[in-house]
């Protein structure tokens, strides 16, 4: 304090919050105690390794958007946090809302940063990324909840659907309507995720199976039985494939080398001319169509969530209520649990 030039009772002077937090940053400062937020970016994105895509989108979260916010780990504390929630969910500071999915999606980028600089880098600062502390709880009325369900994204396609979807893309024509009506009967069938889909090289695909050993989850690591119904797709497109992935010449002239992002957009374009909206429905939503149809079809709901690659029962949403099935799943379950889905 007597190096800054201030009194060494001064503590004493600061009439309130802000300006102790203006003193006592001054002192970090000069002694080398603050650790700017951006500071381990770098070594973070090599640690975690992200796709290119999540990994382009966490570092310019932490980067320009948080780090603009907040300078220093050290001045981060859970009141300023939710005052920086509060405006981001509003739109009080004048920039476009976001919805509570977005606000955790970005909040969980740093909240893993965080956790990584602490373990990592010997970060003193407590991690305050805590959602039940600085993200407001929401009211359990009725009303609330039939707004939330409203909102919700990725609702499930009903069979009837399904198949208007798939006939529509199948009726056009040239080479990227047919892989997008392929995948589009993949997804039905496997409860894969476009980018999985997109992603698989032909040695993921055997005679019975789908492997996906390096999905963004742990539980996202499965093999998945090739339904009887699309075992022939499979196999002809195992055959005319010139590039060694399943879907073989999908269109990826983007900076990630993303090969869903292409035929996603056409997707997105086919299924807004028939109705659909964004975000309600979406090509995520067969996820949801899979797990609707595996319940239905009175397979346990432990046993749906991990065929589909949910971390947990709760994962999947539907309007049933199954007992919880603690036996293991093994691959005979899998098979016997698959072979009951009927697009029919």
């Amino acid at each position: 304090a007597h190096d800054m030039g201030l009194d060494p009772d001064y503590g004493t002077m600061a009439k309130d919050s802000q300006t102790e937090r203006v003193i006592l940053t001054g002192l970090a400062k000069t002694t080398g105690q603050l650790t700017p937020v951006d500071k381990y970016v770098d070594e973070f994105q090599a640690f975690i390794k992200y796709i290119p895509y999540t990994a382009a989108e966490s570092r310019r979260f932490i980067t320009e958007k948080f780090s603009s916010e907040f300078k220093y780990f050290e001045e981060i504390t859970s009141e300023t946090l939710k005052d920086y929630v509060q405006r981001r969910l509003s739109g009080s500071d004048g920039k476009k809302p976001w919805a509570e999915v977005t606000l955790k999606k970005n909040l969980g980028f740093m909240k893993s940063y965080w956790k990584y600089c602490v373990s990592h880098q010997g970060l003193s600062a407590t991690n305050k990324i805590v959602y039940d502390v600085i993200i407001p709880e929401t009211p359990n009325t009725k009303a609330h909840r039939q707004k939330t369900r409203k909102k919700e994204a990725n609702h499930a396609y009903s069979v009837e659907e399904c198949w208007k979807i798939h006939d529509a893309a199948v009726k056009k024509t040239g080479k990227q309507n047919e892989l997008l009506a392929d995948l589009i009967l993949l997804g039905m069938y496997t409860g894969c995720r476009l980018n999985e889909l997109c992603s698989l090289e032909l040695t993921d695909v055997t005679d019975d199976r789908i492997s996906l050993p390096d999905s963004k989850t742990d539980a996202g690591e499965r093999d998945i039985p090739i339904h009887r119904d699309i075992q022939q797709v499979i196999e002809r497109l195992k055959q005319t494939s010139t590039d060694g992935f399943l879907f073989s010449g999908l269109t990826c002239n983007n900076e990630f080398g993303d090969r869903s992002k292409a035929i996603g957009q056409r997707y997105g374009r086919l299924k807004r001319k028939l109705g659909f909206t964004d975000k309600v429905h979406s090509f995520h939503s067969f996820r949801s169509t899979l797990a609707t149809q595996l319940l239905n079809a009175g397979v346990p709901l432990e046993f749906a969530a991990r065929i589909i690659g949910h971390s947990n029962p709760e994962g999947v949403k539907n309007n049933l209520t199954f007992g919880h099935y603690a036996g293991e799943l093994t691959w005979k379950n899998k098979v016997e649990a698959m072979a009951k889905v009927k697009y029919t």
